[in-house]
């Protein structure tokens, strides 16, 4: 969807940019190329006469077309035309108008009369009571004639020369737009766009291209920055797999030492990829190493508890039996004769013998 947009806003910028004026580039080639050859086709200057009525053409041109103008009414020694219409210029295009208009000044259509001098009184032969000059009627006291500079045939051919490359380069900037709109590749429309700016950075008709262009690289730049999140994602995962299958693979045969430092591990999974599907599993097997350390510390607990009193129970044999061995030694004194076990009878007791049987 978001090319398909981005696609109609290139069309409608190259639209609103080269929609169908009323007289073509290619006209206009043709009407300059016409006027070189010959200044009196009536149909050439209809179509430049066109192209002054139309306000919002390309102002390059229209500015140009309209210097024509004015040097065409020069050309018929009508000064006052020539003079209103670049008034008209100036004012119409304020920027470029007076550099336009200044091309030709008085001095390329009055020149100092032969006849004064210049000064616009002729000397008279023989001075008269009323003195000895009159005013020239040769430039009518102005000390000027009207006389056309070649200047002023030049610069129609200069003009018109202008206005035929200006042309040209607009059917030609209009032609690489279009083969760079075609671009499917969003990188290469860009690509081309920007040799297009850089190629005619002097036209002063580029921020529809320059919008294009921003709109291209914002589209751009955005799939970037989703193709940059999809692979970092998949990267995650592919993290996340393998810290996951580490885990796993440590809890198999895992010694009592090692399980507080297994709960850490579990717990900085957790921590890390808390949206995991294999977090309830390894939580269930954190309980189960909780469980064991538990019976572990029972374990010991019980086994430190029949050692203290293995230990304590040896302690009191062993108190116990040097206390008895102290009390035998004060005993009384052991009587001869009755040191060993097997004696039959106490010998100061006498000794049975039949006789003695009653």
């Amino acid at each position: 969807m978001k090319k398909i947009v981005t696609m109609a806003l290139v069309s409608l910028a190259s639209t609103l940019l080269f929609s169908q004026q009323v007289i073509t580039d290619e006209e206009v080639v043709n009407a300059a190329e016409t006027l070189l050859k010959t200044q009196n086709d009536p149909k050439v200057w209809q179509t430049f006469q066109k192209i002054i009525r139309t306000e919002n053409y390309a102002p390059d041109i229209r500015s140009r077309v309209m210097l024509l103008y004015a040097v065409k009414n020069l050309l018929h020694m009508n000064t006052n035309l020539f003079a209103s219409a670049t008034q008209k210029l100036r004012t119409s295009y304020p920027k470029e108008g007076p550099a336009l208009a200044d091309r030709l000044t008085s001095a390329d259509w009055l020149v100092p009369c032969r006849i004064c001098g210049g000064k616009g009184m002729k000397q008279l032969a023989v001075p008269t009571a009323k003195g000895g000059s009159v005013r020239c009627l040769n430039c009518v006291g102005t000390g000027k004639i009207f006389r056309l500079s070649p200047r002023v045939k030049e610069q129609v051919g200069v003009v018109l020369n202008e206005i035929k490359a200006l042309a040209t380069e607009n059917i030609q900037f209009a032609e690489s737009l279009k083969k760079a709109l075609a671009e499917q590749n969003p990188q290469r429309c860009i690509t081309a766009l920007q040799e297009l700016l850089s190629k005619y950075a002097q036209r002063t008709d580029l921020d529809d291209v320059r919008q294009t262009m921003e709109k291209l690289e914002a589209e751009v730049a955005e799939k970037e920055a989703v193709a940059r999140q999809k692979k970092a994602v998949r990267e995650l995962l592919k993290q996340e797999v393998r810290d996951y299958r580490t885990i796993c693979s440590n809890l198999e045969d895992l010694p009592t030492s090692s399980i507080d430092f297994m709960m850490r591990e579990i717990d900085s999974f957790v921590e890390k990829y808390p949206k995991s599907f294999n977090r309830l599993e390894l939580e269930i097997n954190k309980k189960k190493l909780e469980r064991r350390k538990k019976i572990t510390a029972y374990i010991r607990i019980g086994f430190c508890i029949c050692a203290g009193l293995a230990f304590v129970s040896f302690c009191f044999s062993l108190i116990k039996g040097l206390f008895m061995h102290k009390k035998r030694e004060t005993g009384p004194l052991p009587v001869p004769g009755l040191t060993e076990m097997n004696e039959d009878s106490d010998p100061l007791a006498g000794t049975f013998t039949d006789s003695d049987e009653l």
